[in-house]
């Protein structure tokens, strides 16, 4: 007999039929208000003028060895942006709809126990809204439609409704992130940047917990370093902004923690991330130092002086570096006046170049184990295990137990970051003494 004759004879007509018994309801998740797009007692954006672009959570305390950091959990807009592009900034459903989407909740309550765990006094926070101006990205703006990690730091929808203006004002603002990260890195062993991604990618496939990000593979760096504005002398091997043993390490870790981990997935470090542009701008104050040292009598010379101020523009931002770059590469002439000099400057980067190749391996290898090369290290954590999301992935609060599970994340990942900062520096086979020649003969 089939099953619709058995419900015809077990329920007499006119009869309601009684609905299966549920199981208790689960408990109410309050949204809190900094991660709840649809807050009312809280904007999704928040309007401030004299906008602090960075800032330090937390009490900095002197000697930190270590800089942990996020750029892309930040609600701010600069009031000076707003009066510039008008209401509709603030009124396009596309800008409200992309800070949900662009933002990496959670990332700044990792960020805040980690630092804590690793005994330093807080980290560092990006107060600006990644759907206003992605700092991990180069400056500019792009187009709607571009490839997510092609795209400039200014990018659609936001680009198509600010004014010129305002266009310039928040790079401006890209420009003291800029100075102010690459003067937080100084001097640090490890920067940590924390980020959160989506739980499935583009195809509906679910991702790990936690991705480990590191630099691109090795047979992908040749390829990398000519994509790159900053890569005429900036060495491929540099691409790698982090010590495998430190990786295998913290993979080692949270997987016996039971997590799941990947590494550089589902996307390496790209052309505009801040560890790159921060590994360029940082090797060639080191290169300078080195180059200076044995020829002292260059530093005053303007040539040198503007070899050196394009090399260290690594976000591209100067248009005398632009223009000389483009004379160096035989693709732009030097601007009316400036033709001698250009040439000067010409031949004081083939002096420069010379001494990198003629110093090759001392240089990389001095380098890669001295304390002027902070090793550079990402970390993707899940959005749901911090966050609730809607059915269509949208953060709609905190989790109940996100506080606790932003606080395990952060013990587990700081366990293997502090026993390897602790290692003498003999451990990771830093010379003892310089390996560069006392003098080399001079170039040109």
């Amino acid at each position: 007999m089939k099953t619709s004759q058995l419900k015809a004879i077990s329920t007499p007509p006119g009869a309601r039929s009684i609905p299966p018994r549920r199981g208790p309801m689960p408990p109410r998740r309050p949204a809190i208000p900094s991660l709840d797009g649809n807050s009312s007692s809280v904007p999704p954006i928040k309007v401030v003028d004299g906008l602090e672009t960075s800032r330090y959570v937390g009490a900095e305390l002197p000697g930190e060895q270590i800089l942990v950091y996020t750029i892309h959990d930040g609600r701010a807009m600069p009031g000076d942006v707003v009066l510039g592009s008008g209401s509709a900034l603030l009124e396009d459903p596309a800008v409200a709809s992309a800070y949900r989407t662009e933002r990496d909740w959670g990332a700044n309550l990792v960020a805040r126990h980690l630092s804590r765990h690793l005994g330093l006094g807080g980290f560092v926070k990006v107060e600006l809204a990644r759907a206003l101006l992605d700092y991990g990205r180069l400056p500019g703006c792009s187009e709607p439609g571009m490839p997510h990690l092609k795209r400039r730091a200014i990018f659609a929808p936001v680009s198509g409704l600010l004014s010129h203006g305002s266009k310039e004002a928040l790079l401006s603002r890209y420009d003291q992130l800029e100075e102010d990260m690459t003067r937080r890195f100084v001097g640090k062993r490890l920067t940590l940047a924390v980020h959160t991604y989506d739980p499935t990618d583009s195809g509906g496939e679910p991702r790990p917990e936690l991705s480990l990000i590191t630099g691109p593979e090795q047979r992908r760096e040749r390829a990398v370093m000519q994509s790159v504005p900053y890569g005429s002398l900036f060495p491929a091997e540099l691409h790698e902004t982090c010590d495998r043993n430190l990786t295998r390490r913290m993979v080692r870790r949270l997987e016996s923690a039971g997590r799941e981990v990947s590494v550089n997935q589902p996307y390496e470090m790209h052309e505009g991330s801040v560890e790159l542009r921060a590994q360029a701008r940082l090797f060639y104050i080191y290169l300078r130092g080195r180059f200076e040292e044995m020829f002292p009598e260059t530093s005053g010379r303007s040539a040198f002086q503007r070899v050196w101020a394009m090399l260290l523009d690594v976000s591209g931002r100067s248009r005398e570096a632009g223009a000389l770059l483009g004379f160096l590469r035989r693709s732009g002439a030097a601007p009316a006046g400036l033709e001698w000099d250009f040439a000067e400057a010409r031949q004081a980067h083939c002096e420069i170049q010379r001494f990198l190749a003629g110093n090759w391996q001392p240089l990389l290898r001095e380098y890669r184990c001295s304390g002027e090369r902070p090793l550079s290290l990402a970390v993707e954590v899940r959005k749901d295990l911090l966050c609730e999301l809607d059915r269509d992935g949208s953060v709609i609060g905190l989790r109940l137990d996100g506080d606790s599970n932003a606080r395990e994340i952060a013990r587990q990942l700081a366990g293997a970051i502090a026993e390897y900062v602790r290692e003498p520096l003999t451990a990771t086979g830093a010379p003892s003494v310089r390996t560069m020649p006392a003098r080399a003969s001079r170039v040109g």
